[in-house]
């Protein structure tokens, strides 16, 4: 089983697959109040971004009347999960104002499906918006444990910490791609996808389940003709006469949108944007907070200046939340072609309400037909070379580990020696890049990325000799990879301690070392955890949860100092709060081995949430 839902006893929406225009009739609508739609598919030429309002209604009117149709006829409480082309997305948030947008979930298919230009997509999205109420309420979903064909261990080394984790799975994220509930790239709605739907929405606030199919769907009548609201038209800029020379390898310190006006038009191969957030961030000089029209408008100013510093053939390349990222699509759509909706199966946040927001978005547009794709297929290489690579760098870099085998550098030397090609094709769905967590790989700067994340669309995206420009380069990763690829780089940054760091990692680049190597001098790194523990964090945690056995409930800190060994003192010294020392007490523990024994994989203690 490659998923658990834990739902209580009635819980359980009813489920109503429409298979005629008759099941989607008002009636019909109005006795169901969780919706599950799949839209049809549009030809490639009517496939966003779309340029004007004129060229949107035209194509994607119709489908979004439809789903205001069901919006309108459903109860007062709904909730709408609807599986598109992930390029719809922008236009579905924008459009649809009577409800809220909640989350969209990544959904893989079982065969990359061919775009045209740029990589393959291997996603669609299955985006859920709520009526009558904010906060999304889902059941808790364990996506089973997967285990390396190789060492026929779990694919991830969970090292230290599994006495924090299920005997089955993982909380589930919001990247389904688990290979055996993938969807079928022809017919993506499937029964696996509709009963994993059901269950997800099953956490008891909604009743029954309508699941309406693309050829059903296009028999709902539509309520309007025209439902999409204008968005912002880009204004033609003119470059600063106080000109910047850009692709010189040269770092800039001052405000990026001041900058950017200074550099010439038609000017640079790649800009890559990774601006900050808004969220709240600290960062050195500049504030987080703004409100959501000023941050919007902000934005607005200096993407106007990327599309004009673009080279023909050049491509932006653009990081941000989802829902920011829907803004800057509909944006620079009116005047950029998408090469790339990339999904990076990043770990970026704690969990919200029962999903881990992994999905995280990278766009990737260009300036009429992109000029440049450094992508060979597998297929093209000889299995030598795939065994044995020529540049283990470009291995490394292009073609992803294929997620079936584990990272543990045993099982990786053994497979070589058995001549095990463990890698595959590189599409829109990124699962083996992973955000920096320790602080010997870390500047002081909140948001750095990891460089392999940017070394692969640097290279992807550009020639060497190119020019890449980044207006937020922070501590220098961008321009850093872009040296380290041959590549020329012009980077801005508003703070000078970021600025600082950045020149002395380039130093380091220049003297022959490699800037982002654990063995490299960290110039600023954040503050780590000095503590010297008396006693190790997880035997206290253990400890917790021998009490919690005995007592059969999960254990307060009263009863922890009067039946633990040790010192209450330990624990309030070395968590973050009793839920954090109460964690391993409130969950059964794993094991890295095969089990395939699926009831004690799924044994829970009574006393566990």
């Amino acid at each position: 089983m490659a998923y658990k839902a834990e739902i209580d006893d009635g819980d359980g929406l009813a489920l109503t697959n429409a298979a005629e225009p008759t099941d989607v009739s008002e009636p019909s609508l109005e006795a169901h109040d969780a919706y599950l739609l799949h839209l049809p598919r549009l030809e490639p030429a009517e496939t966003p971004p779309y340029q004007n309002r004129a060229d949107l209604v035209a194509s994607f009117g119709g489908q979004l009347s439809r789903i205001e149709t069901v919006i309108d006829t459903a109860p007062a409480e709904s909730v709408f999960a609807v599986l598109s082309q992930t390029e719809l997305l922008p236009y579905l948030t924008k459009s649809l104002d009577t409800v809220n947008f909640q989350r969209s979930i990544a959904v893989r298919l079982d065969e990359p499906d061919g775009t045209g230009s740029g990589l393959d997509d291997e996603f669609l999205s299955l985006s859920i918006f709520t009526k009558g109420y904010d906060a999304l309420s889902i059941s808790k979903v364990r996506t089973a444990y997967r285990y390396c064909p190789a060492c026929e261990k779990t694919t991830k080394d969970y090292g230290g910490k599994k006495h924090l984790y299920d005997s089955f799975g993982t909380l589930q994220r919001d990247v389904w791609k688990h290979p055996d509930i993938c969807l079928p790239t022809q017919e993506p709605f499937c029964e696996e996808l509709i009963e994993r739907v059901r269950d997800t929405l099953s956490s008891g606030r909604h009743d029954a389940l309508l699941a309406v199919d693309r050829r059903v769907f296009s028999d709902i009548t539509p309520t309007t003709v025209e439902p999409i609201p204008a968005f912002g038209e880009l204004t033609p800029t003119s470059e600063s006469p106080d000109r910047i020379a850009v692709g010189e390898d040269t770092l800039h310190n001052g405000d990026a949108l001041d900058l950017l006006s200074k550099t010439p038009d038609d000017a640079v191969d790649l800009v890559f944007l990774d601006p900050p957030y808004n969220i709240g961030k600290e960062y050195d000089g500049y504030d987080d907070e703004r409100g959501v029209d000023e941050y919007y408008q902000w934005c607005e100013e200096w993407l106007q200046e990327v599309v004009r510093v673009l080279r023909p053939g050049g491509v932006a390349v653009v990081l941000n939340l989802p829902e920011s990222i829907h803004h800057h699509y509909r944006y620079l759509g009116q005047e950029l072609e998408l090469t790339n909706w990339i999904c990076w199966d990043s770990m970026s946040r704690p969990p919200a309400g029962n999903i881990m927001p992994t999905n995280y978005p990278v766009l990737v547009f260009s300036n009429g037909e992109p000029s440049t794709l450094n992508y060979r297929s597998l297929e093209l290489r000889d299995e030598s070379e795939l065994l044995a690579p020529s540049s283990e760098f470009e291995y490394e870099t292009i073609y992803p580990l294929d997620d079936r085998y584990c990272k543990r550098k045993s099982c990786r030397n053994q497979r070589t020696e058995r001549g095990v090609i463990d890698r595959k094709e590189l599409t829109t769905l990124w699962t083996d890049v992973f955000r920096l967590k320790h602080n010997s790989k870390r500047e002081d700067h909140p948001t750095m990325l990891p460089p392999k994340l940017v070394r692969r669309l640097v290279w992807l995206f550009t020639e060497p000799g190119d020019t890449v420009l980044d207006p937020f380069n922070g501590v220098g990763t961008t321009t850093l990879t872009a040296a380290q690829l041959g590549r020329h780089y012009t980077g801005f940054e508003l703070s000078e301690k970021y600025l600082e760091i950045a020149r002395r990692k380039h130093d380091q680049l220049d003297s022959g070392l490699d800037p982002f190597d654990k063995q490299s001098e960290s110039i600023s790194p954040p503050s780590s955890d000095t503590t010297e523990y008396k006693v190790p964090k997880r035997e206290l945690q253990l400890e917790v949860k021998r009490i919690a056995e005995r007592l059969n409930h999960v254990p307060d800190k009263e009863e922890v100092d009067e039946l633990g060994r040790y010192s209450i003192q330990y624990y309030e010294e070395y968590f973050d709060g009793w839920a954090d020392a109460t964690k391993a007490a409130r969950t059964t523990g794993m094991s890295e081995e095969r089990d395939d024994d699926s009831d004690s994989q799924s044994t829970l203690y009574n006393y566990t949430e």
